[in-house]
């Protein structure tokens, strides 16, 4: 429906979190301790669920993305994924830790890669999610574009209808591809 209504699609990977903060299992979570090619079997079965991705990011995994020989393994295995599918894809690297991995190990990869600036719904309040529009606008005028992400969750999509209008006056709103 996603990519029916024009939009981007993107896998949204599951990795590992810290042991205070558990997902659920999950049938293509990446986990400390795998090899290349157990994140090659798990992305391989992550992007057959989901039609039309263009790239891929991680879910929660500040654990995972802290860990130097996991992240190669993992983007050394997307590379090769995306070259068998004859497909340039990207990541983005969430940064649910602020030493993430993920970026610098997408790079060496080979991979186009990007990396979010601004958490926009880390506090559930309209008040704060328009602060974090604000500071990712200041962030795109600054460097000539920022990444923001957000959950689905009623606030965010209220204010986001609600603010997003008055901000496309000051700033394009592009899908991440079209900054390859």
């Amino acid at each position: 429906k996603v990519h029916e209504l024009g939009q981007e699609v993107l896998v949204h990977l599951p990795m590992q979190a810290p042991k205070t903060f558990s997902i659920k299992k999950h049938p293509y979570k990446i986990t400390v301790g795998m090899t290349e090619n157990d994140c090659y079997r798990n992305i391989a079965k992550a992007f057959a669920t989901v039609p039309f991705a263009r790239g891929m990011n991680n879910h929660v995994g500040s654990r995972a993305t802290r860990v130097p020989v996991l992240m190669d393994h993992l983007m050394e295995a997307y590379a090769s994924y995306a070259d068998k599918q004859n497909m340039h894809l990207y990541f983005l690297d969430s940064r649910t830790i602020a030493h993430s991995l993920g970026y610098s190990a997408a790079q060496r990869a080979g991979l186009s890669a990007f990396k979010r600036y601004v958490f926009l719904d880390g506090i559930e309040t309209e008040t704060y999610i328009n602060g974090q529009l604000n500071a990712l606008l200041s962030i795109a005028k600054k460097n000539g574009s920022a990444i923001g992400i957000a959950h689905v969750r009623p606030v965010t999509m209220k204010t986001l209808a609600r603010h997003l209008p008055q901000m496309t006056a000051e700033a394009e709103f592009v899908h991440l591809s079209s900054l390859l």
